[in-house]
């Protein structure tokens, strides 16, 4: 295998990634009953990422041919997870503010729209071209959603 990263694992770290946010927003829903509608629909669209993902990589015998695997690393995508899934520990245990709420939020849709890992490259077919520009595309959606209720506070 060399260097190669396993394009199956790949579509598994990112569908786990979408996951992890998703349960964050899920307990953010829980939390600040007032906003639960903004943050069930949020913890919905990450659930519908990791659907996607996960389709896109079921419909595929070989994801080396239609995706750049090199250019993800899923060690470093499952640490994220897990960091993401501390945060989700937190949250539940802790006296966290909206404000900080929304705050932590915009920093992981902006880390997740800024990621190279949902850049499209000309090595990837034109179906995983769309799954990861419509990712991209929601991850900035979603931050510019959390900053206008961070600034309505």
């Amino acid at each position: 295998m060399g260097s190669r990263n396993d394009p199956h694992e790949v579509i598994e770290a990112l569908a786990g990634h979408e996951d992890a946010v998703g349960e964050l927003y899920s307990v953010f829903a829980m939390k600040f009953k007032r906003e639960a509608d903004l943050w069930a629909t949020l913890a919905d669209q990450e659930e519908s990422h990791a659907a996607l993902l996960r389709s896109l990589g079921a419909k595929a015998e070989d994801l080396a041919i239609f995706i750049d695997a090199d250019r993800f690393d899923p060690r470093e995508l499952r640490h994220e997870s897990r960091q993401v899934r501390e945060q989700v520990q937190v949250a539940e245990y802790s006296h966290l503010s909206l404000r900080e709420a929304l705050e932590d939020a915009i920093q992981l849709e902006e880390d997740m729209a800024e990621s190279h890992s949902f850049r499209v490259f000309s090595t990837d077919t034109p179906s995983v071209q769309r799954v990861l520009s419509r990712l991209r595309e929601d991850s900035v959606a979603h931050r510019e959603r959390l900053r206008r209720r961070l600034a309505a506070l």
